[in-house]
């Protein structure tokens, strides 16, 4: 009996979306990113923009929640070695975040700037990473062509984010 409520419940929800803020965890493990990995008409693979939410739960889903992240000091115009945690480039219709880390690792977060919506992220590692098919691991989703912190777009401003507010844990 109690299998069958579960399968039930199961069934009912199986269309909801899970919360960007939970570890979401398959049959016996935490769901990764190589889980989600589609390929298209051209035989690129990529990944989702809301895949990647469910796998990287700790990625603001829009610009407000990130900079709430760091109780609004994202508008640092000076870097502070001591508590910035990154560089916030806004410019070309995008806002973007570039954590803080050293040169074998880089994260982007690419945020429209009219809706606040997260429309693309990059990272990129000097190790190789593969999924458990052997194929290398996806470095992108969503739109994450443009970086603006290489790019020459005119009038890009470019502030620091300081502080970070406490986390919930997972």
């Amino acid at each position: 009996m109690r299998r069958a409520v579960g399968i039930i419940i199961g069934v009912l929800t199986a269309c909801n979306v899970p919360e960007p803020t939970k570890t979401i965890m398959g049959e016996f493990e935490r769901l990764e990113a190589c889980d989600f990995v589609q390929t298209d008409e051209e035989g690129e693979r990529f990944l989702t923009i809301e895949d990647y939410l469910v796998v990287n739960h700790r990625v603001a889903p829009t610009l407000y929640d990130h900079i709430a992240n760091f109780d609004n000091a994202c508008l640092q115009t000076e870097w502070q070695t001591d508590g910035c945690s990154g560089t916030l480039y806004a410019g070309c219709g995008l806002v973007q975040y570039e954590p803080f880390g050293d040169e074998s690792y880089y994260r982007m977060y690419s945020y429209d700037a009219e809706t606040g919506q997260l429309v693309g992220a990059l990272s990129g590692s000097d190790t190789a990473t593969f999924c458990p098919d052997g194929r290398p691991t996806v470095d992108a989703a969503g739109d994450a062509e443009l970086v603006l912190s290489n790019t020459g777009c005119e009038q890009t401003l470019q502030t620091y984010c300081c502080g970070w507010r406490d986390r919930p844990a997972d």
